[in-house]
Parts: structure tokens; sequence; C-alpha cells
């Protein structure tokens, strides 16, 4: 159905064969990798470093890695691919197309531009999450600094797009709200999860003994330590819960990565759990590589995110897979994923007590925690896989170019 369509890729990162890794690189990978397998050929332009080959094809995706400034080599890239094998669509994730965006008119390469949006600095912004400055002068300067940048580059290239694809109707509104972008130029098409690898399995209860945890009710967290994630919040509901289960366990794994461009999260962690003498009933884990992740989710009695703000998080729909209970934050895209009381418990943000409270509810009524996890695999294997991702996409292509 879709072997006519040749698609461009611009992503900054791309995982090696083999290597899955974390953050948006899943997303990149496994929407790839559906399109072709619906037959579509599909060539990604993503940015080299140390650990990466210039060229590869994992699962038949034709991955081009070029040097640095990236936004130069991608374009000097695409007319190259071009030349050999005509670009039907150029398909740039978060501002991956800045300079294509900009001189598009002025160069032969006029292919259509699809933007897809995973997240919006200002949409963020309004949430009036909590500046790091409290902790750190120096950090508090690079978060505006590049929030001022990101903002300048999603304004630059989103109006010059042919179509915008939110990852939710929550993306879609700010794209309207803060951006002024007409409602009819965007698309919405949520994030999928890969249901083959992200289900149940017996590996949790391995892992739970490897960690020391066989007795224990352990609450998990997934998600970088950056404050938007509002682990906070989660580590002061701890003193509740563990006075009702002393065996509980809090396991927060997600670390700082590059892009926050700081490490004094950790520090503001850890300094939490010393204020609140909560060491014997938390761990804080670095970053895990994604393949890992559903042992996690299977060990765990409950799923925790506290989250201020999250357009479409994927690790929701990773945990939902994995029939794992989930408590959230009402916030942004998550009820779109969610129903409440159905698929998880949704409360909202910033509310360390009731969070306590949600907790001891799933812990305390394990029949209906365990129903709520199979009502959500049912749900995503329904609404939020990647092969429905992909399809949607693929049609999106066919449609905005008329055939």
């Amino acid at each position: 159905m879709f072997s006519d369509q040749t698609v461009c890729r611009l992503v900054r990162s791309f995982p090696q064969k083999g290597r899955m890794t974390f953050g948006l690189e899943p997303v990149f990978y496994y929407i790839s990798k559906e399109q072709v397998k619906l037959g579509a050929e599909v060539h990604v332009i993503a940015a080299i470093d140390k650990q990466t080959p210039l060229k590869e094809s994992p699962d038949d995706i034709f991955v081009h890695r070029v040097k640095q400034p990236y936004n130069f080599y991608a374009i000097k890239k695409l007319k190259e691919l071009d030349k050999y094998r005509k670009i039907d669509i150029v398909h740039a994730h978060a501002t991956s197309s800045l300079l294509y965006s900009l001189t598009r008119s002025l160069t032969s390469i006029k292919k259509p531009l699809f933007n897809h949006i995973h997240t919006t600095t200002l949409g963020g912004m309004a949430q009036q999450i909590a500046s790091p400055i409290k902790y750190s002068f120096s950090a508090a300067l690079k978060t505006n600094f590049w929030n001022t940048i990101s903002l300048l580059r999603q304004k630059a290239m989103w109006k010059r797009a042919d179509i915008l694809i939110a990852v939710s109707n929550a993306i879609k509104d700010e794209l309207i709200k803060y951006y002024g972008i007409p409602g009819q130029k965007i698309r919405v098409v949520h994030n999928g999860v890969d249901i083959d690898l992200f289900k149940k399995t017996q590996e949790g209860l391995k892992l739970k003994k490897q960690l020391g945890l066989s007795n224990k009710l352990v609450v998990l967290f997934v998600g970088h330590f950056g404050l938007r994630k509002g682990l906070p919040y989660l580590l002061r509901a701890i003193p509740k819960v563990s006075k009702r289960f002393p065996n509980v366990f809090f396991l927060a794994v997600g670390g700082t990565p590059k892009w926050l461009r700081t490490d004094v999260y950790w520090n503001i962690l850890r300094e939490t759990v010393t204020n609140l003498r909560i060491t014997p009933f938390v761990k804080l884990m670095d970053k895990i590589p994604n393949q890992e992740l559903p042992k996690y989710y299977s060990m765990a009695d409950v799923f925790v995110l506290p989250t201020l703000y999250d357009p479409c998080p994927k690790v929701i729909l990773e945990a939902m897979a994995c029939e794992t209970p989930i408590i959230a934050s009402k916030v942004s895209g998550i009820p779109e994923l969610i129903k409440d009381g159905h698929e998880g418990v949704l409360i909202p943000s910033k509310n360390s007590d009731l969070l306590a409270d949600k907790i001891i509810d799933l812990l305390s009524n394990q029949d209906n925690a365990k129903l709520m996890g199979k009502n959500a695999r049912k749900r995503v294997e329904k609404d939020f896989t990647w092969r429905l991702c992909a399809q949607k996409l693929l049609q999106l292509y066919i449609n905005e170019r008329g055939g």
C-alpha cells in the first residue's frame, strides 16, 4: 500500500544497530521500522558521534550519519539522496530541520516538510515549573538560555512547515494558543509502544531478587530527573506511604541526560531524601537501556509519574503494556492515554499528600490494581502500537500530497 513512499527522516540522534537507548531515540527507530515493514523506503539522517558508524541499515532502515554542524550537513546529505533516489517526504522531529526550513524556498529541494512536535517550550513554561536557581545559579542561567534558543528555533521552523504532527491534542492546543499556528495545519498522531517487547515478564521477579527487594512492595518511577517530571513530589509522599506499609520501596530510574545540561538535579533529589529521612525506602538510579525496562515495570506493584508537564509520555504507554498499575498527573496529554479509574489513576500534580493516599489505595487493593493493569494492556493493543502510529503517518503523507 505504501511502497511508493520514500521518506527522509531528520533526527539529531538515532540508535546504533542492536543498541536501543532511551529518550526519543526509540520513537524514531520504531516509527522508521514499522514504516519499512508497511512498504515505505525510509532514510534517516542523524548526527554522528564516536560510537556510531557513518552508514548502516538496521531492519532495512537506511541510516546516514553526518558530522556537525548537523543542520548544514543534513541538507547536503538530503540533496545527495534525492539525486539517486527521489525523496517524497521530509519528516523532521523536534528542531532538526532548522536550516532546511529557512532555506527550502531558495534551494532545488522543495520537498513537503512534516515537522513532528513532541513538546513545546512555551507549553512547559506555562506550567510554572520550578527553576533550579534556588540550587544553582549557573544551572538556572543554562536552563533559561537554552529555553530561549529552543523557543527561537521552534518559532522559526514550525511556521514554515507544511504540516505539524502533534503527539497529543494537548500539543495541538499549545501550538494554536502559544505559537499562533492555524489548527488546520496540525494533525494529531499519538506515540506508540512495542507490545512484543513491553509485556509482563517473569524476568521482573528475577530482577526483584537481584536488587534484594523480594519481600518489598515496589513503587517505580521512570523518567529524567529534571524538575518537570515532579519526582520531588513523589519523594515527599514516601513518609506517609512507608508509615502504612513499612515494607514499601521506591525505585526511581532516569538520571540526568545530556540535554538537561546540568547534574544539579541529582543534588536536589539527594538533599530531599536526606531531609525527609527516607533513605531506607528509596533508590535513585541512572538511566537504563530501553530494552531493559520491561522487567522493571513487571517488578513494580505500582508505577507513578507525578509529572508537571508531559504531552505524550512513552513511559506511561510502556507501563500500560506491561500491565503495571499506574498513578499519573492529570496534565497535558496523559488523560488522552488513561481513563481515570479504568486504565489507571489520575490526580492533580504537585499534591504529595493525595499521591500518597492513591499509592496506599492501590497497594491495599491488589485485585483492583491488577484489573486496571489488564485494561491498560488492552488499550495499548487497540490504540497505541507503533504499527498503528506508522500507518497513520504514511496515510497522512499521501493525504497531504493529494495522491
